[in-house]
């Protein structure tokens, strides 16, 4: 089982890495705009 918290966790940890393919940006900077 897994807990909500747990899952937020992952999702941060997803959202906020850097992707080769957004030129470096992070998931989370191109759905922002920042």
């Amino acid at each position: 089982d897994i807990t909500q918290q747990q899952c937020d966790a992952i999702a941060m940890k997803l959202n906020s890495r850097p992707r080769k393919r957004f030129g470096y940006k992070t998931p989370e900077e191109m759905y922002y705009g920042r």
